[in-house]
Parts: C-alpha cells; sequence; structure tokens
C-alpha cells in the first residue's frame, strides 16, 4: 500500500477520519489533557494550513537513550527555533502534526507521501505549496524512548542523518560548522594539543555543558541533568561521525527492514 511503514498505517486508518482537523502523532509521544485544545488553536486564523509541536525527551532507560534524548533536547530542538526565528516554520514535525481536512484531500490523502521517507516534511512542503502556512504549536510533546542499545541508536541516528541530508542539503551540508568540539580538536590538534590548546578545549566543553544545561533545563528535559552530561563530549563527536556517514550511503534502516533512499527523497526496498 506504501513503501513508507507509517504512511502505510495511516493510509489503513484515513477513512475514520471524521472532523476537520486531522491529527497524527509518532507511537512513542506522550501528550497532556490539554494536547488538542493547545494544538488547534492556531487554526483560528484561516491562513494557518498546518501545525506542528516541538517535542523534549525527559527519560532515558539506557546510555544509548540517554545520548538520543540529548541529541534531541540540546541539539533538535534549539535548531528547530532557530529555524523558526530565521526563516519562520517551513518544516513539519512527524512526531506531532495536525493539517487542515481540506488540505490534506487536496493531496490525494495520506498516499501522496506514501514513498517518502520523510513523510511530514514532504507533508509541510504540499501545504506551504498550496498558500498555506506551518506554524508550532505552543505546546511540547513528549518523546518517550524506549531501552536502546548501540545498534538502534547508530541506525536511527544514521536514518536522521540521510533523511536531514536530503530534505536539506545544503544547510545539512554546513551545519557542520556548528561542530565546535570537533573543530576545537583539529585545530588542538594543529597545534600539537600544547598548553594553550588543551586550555581552550577545556573551555569550549565547560561552554557546551553550560548551554547544555541550560536548554535541557528550559525545555524540561533530563533530570537530573550532571548524571547524563558526561556523555555530551562523546554525543557531540557521535553526531559529527553521522554527519560525515550521512554522505557515504543511500541505505537506511527502518522497522528492521532496509530501504534506499533517492535524491528526490523517494525510498524503496533495498532488496528491490
Amino acid at each position: 500500500m506504501a513503501v513508507n511503514p507509517k504512511v502505510s498505517q495511516l493510509i489503513q486508518l484515513e477513512g475514520a477520519i471524521a472532523g476537520d482537523i486531522v491529527v497524527v502523532s509518532d507511537d512513542d509521544i506522550r501528550v497532556g489533557p490539554d494536547y488538542l485544545a493547545r494544538i488547534v488553536l492556531p487554526f483560528r486564523d484561516p491562513g494557518v494550513g498546518a501545525v506542528t509541536c516541538l517535542y523534549v525527551s525527559r527519560t532515558a532507560p539506557t546510555w544509548s537513550a540517554a545520548i538520543e534524548a540529548l541529541a534531541v533536547n540540546i541539539d533538535f530542538a534549539p535548531a528547530v527555533l532557530v529555524a523558526r526565528r530565521l526563516f519562520g516554520v517551513k518544516f513539519a514535525l512527524g512526531a506531532s502534526l495536525a493539517v487542515r481536512r481540506e488540505i490534506l484531500a487536496s493531496l490525494g490523502g495520506f498516499r501522496g507521501m506514501a514513498d517518502y521517507l520523510a513523510d511530514d516534511y514532504q507533508l509541510g512542503r504540499q501545504v506551504l505549496a498550496r498558500g498555506f502556512r506551518l506554524t508550532l504549536a505552543p505546546y511540547l510533546v513528549e518523546n518517550t524512548l524506549p531501552p536502546l542499545d548501540l545498534a538502534f541508536l547508530w541506525r536511527h541516528q544514521l536514518r536522521w542523518s540521510r533523511t536531514n541530508r536530503v530534505c536539506q542539503p545544503v544547510g545539512w551540508f554546513f551545519s557542520v560548522v556548528t561542530q565546535l568540539l570537533v573543530w576545537t580538536l583539529v585545530w588542538a590538534a594543529g597545534r600539537g594539543f600544547d598548553g594553550p590548546s588543551r586550555t581552550v578545549i577545556a573551555g569550549m566543553v565547560a561552554f557546551r555543558l553550560a548551554e547544555a544545561w541550560l536548554i535541557n533545563r528550559a525545555l524540561g528535559g533530563l533530570r537530573p541533568f550532571w548524571k547524563y552530561a558526561w556523555l555530551i563530549p562523546p554525543k557531540d563527536l557521535f553526531s559529527t561521525a553521522m554527519w560525515a556517514l550521512s554522505f557515504t550511503g543511500r541505505r537506511v534502516h527502518w522497522a528492521g527492514q532496509d530501504y534506499l533512499v533517492s535524491a528526490d527523497g523517494r525510498m524503496r526496498p533495498a532488496n528491490g
């Protein structure tokens, strides 16, 4: 029915849609009792076509899950907010997404996203193309993480990185300039890790930890934060490695299957 396993489920549920606003969320998202009221609020503006939510991870049952949570809280969430400040909301996040039913119908329903890896991104693009706006709801949803192991973390982060590369190739390429730790280490290596360079490394790590603490606290993320703070430097190096590996292939792993992703974001089973 659809190559994308998430969209395949949505297509099967599409016949049960009854209201004027269609709300979709991932199965690992937790919300409060006021969620629906808050997410539909922006639709009072007739120019708003879709509403999405920022998400945060508050628990980490394993150390691998903690790395995933840190990537969400102190990397992804701030990046979304910076992008909104600079360019407006030009994206939709699949963790929580609401769209006008009439717009979804004009796209041919969820079948219009059937073969795309980033179905949420494609839906957001189509909403914008029809002259409507996207907006962030004044609501944080919670991404609840299972007890991930390192293999799952590797596959998921690689899929995430290759998804970003396909959706925003130029922006994703230049995002490496934000990887402060790796650039600091490259600079220090050029100096032979002398005394001044070690001082700069220590200062950069201290700044990164303070920045991460402030962001995590503002979002109500992982607690106690300092239990996980030691993971931030290796997580940053891991993120740089994922950025580099995103350019080395087109294969992603999702829901137990391998897929190949084309330059336009369409996917097909790797086994043909």
